[in-house]
């Protein structure tokens, strides 16, 4: 396969510049944080527009009259930093969030379409620091991939100084000239000021997604150089890199395996609905007693696929010692929310359950322990 980036022209938005200084220097006024912004995203390459492709953009930052900016709703327990960044790390912050994006389910802010021309209009929207996606286009054997970038609304007129709450951009792409039918993709550890290795951990957690699915799971650490490469990858698919553990402070108690659904997932140790956003989390219970208890999102990517389990169906827990625990699908239930005491039944050795769409019942799939 061979790559080649594509620069396109347009109206750029210096968000390294914006972030790094106090607001004060580019605009003498505070920020309207009362007004509703737009952006328009042009899609094109060669002057042609690739109409009907789908974006996304999503919130991640909110921003305040001053111009400071604080992590905001589904992002808030990431371990995301906006500081000190130059124009690399925010391409490669763009990047990571896409990847947490498409492996946990985050919905966006909002979604669109493009239009003839290839452009993409997102209108009235608060002001913030977004992240804006898109989906690939085929044509022939080239595949145009949009690079996912940060904007932040409103950006600052470099004509005036004044701050500009609608803006335009063209979005850069990867065009990929496809001659085999599989391409590679490779992932490397950087690590910096940690004083020659005295900070590392002793090994990091690394997920394949492909089409916003885990594909693989692989163990980082000095022996492999902090790196590793996947070879014979479909090329019409897209794939993502992304950490294991991603939100900093939370602890997990292993790693949820579903095959029948295609589901492998780690489980935190506590549940908040903020947590609940990232990954399943444990309720109440433990694998030891055998009366634990999984909660998750209804996320097609988490549980949302769950009723669509059988009797017998096998279903597999990995506690972070490296202990299998291996269960069958016993029985699936449909239960009111409010009805807690029946959700706790330990007469089953594990039971998971999330909510149905209209959030007025849970399903809950009882699990009973199968022998090894």
């Amino acid at each position: 396969m061979r790559k080649k980036r594509k620069y396109l022209y347009g109206i750029l938005v210096v968000i390294t510049m914006l972030l790094c200084f106090p607001s004060s220097v580019f605009a003498q006024e505070k920020v309207d944080i009362s007004r509703e912004a737009s952006v328009k995203v042009y899609f094109e390459a060669d002057g042609n527009g690739f109409a009907d492709v789908e974006f996304c953009i999503y919130r991640i930052v909110d921003v305040s009259e001053e111009g400071n900016f604080t992590l905001s709703g589904d992002f808030l327990d990431y371990p995301i930093s906006l500081g000190n960044l130059d124009s690399s790390k925010w391409r490669a912050l763009a990047q990571t969030l896409e990847a947490y994006i498409a492996r946990d389910g985050i919905k966006a802010f909002q979604v669109k379409r493009t239009g003839k021309m290839g452009e993409a209009v997102f209108e009235q929207i608060p002001t913030g620091l977004y992240l804006v996606t898109g989906d690939s286009v085929r044509q022939g054997r080239n595949i145009y991939t949009p690079e996912p970038f940060l904007v932040s609304l409103p950006t600052v007129d470099q004509n005036n100084g004044q701050w500009l709450y609608d803006a335009e951009m063209f979005c850069k792409y990867e065009n990929s000239n496809v001659q085999e039918n599989t391409v590679t993709r490779k992932v490397l550890k950087l690590w910096e000021n940690d004083e020659a290795g005295v900070q590392r951990p002793e090994k990091i957690t690394i997920q394949l997604l492909k089409n916003e699915e885990v594909y693989d799971m692989v163990i980082l650490n000095a022996e492999n150089n902090w790196s590793y490469s996947w070879e014979g990858l479909e090329s019409d698919a897209r794939w993502h890199v992304t950490e294991y553990e991603t939100p900093e402070g939370n602890a997990y108690i292993g790693t949820l395996e579903i095959p029948d659904l295609g589901i492998s997932l780690p489980v935190m140790s506590e549940w908040s609905y903020p947590k609940l956003r990232i990954v399943p989390c444990r309720y109440s219970g433990s694998v030891y007693q055998d009366n634990l208890v999984i909660a998750a999102h209804n996320y097609s990517r988490h549980f949302g696929k769950i009723g669509s389990l059988i009797d017998g169906d096998q279903i597999l827990f990995t506690d972070v010692d490296g202990n299998l625990f291996l269960y069958e699908v016993a029985e699936i239930q449909i239960l009111e929310s409010t009805d807690v005491e029946k959700m706790l039944d330990e007469q089953w050795d594990l039971n998971l359950f999330t909510c149905t769409l209209g959030g007025k019942t849970r399903i809950t799939v009882r699990c009973e322990t199968l022998i090894l």
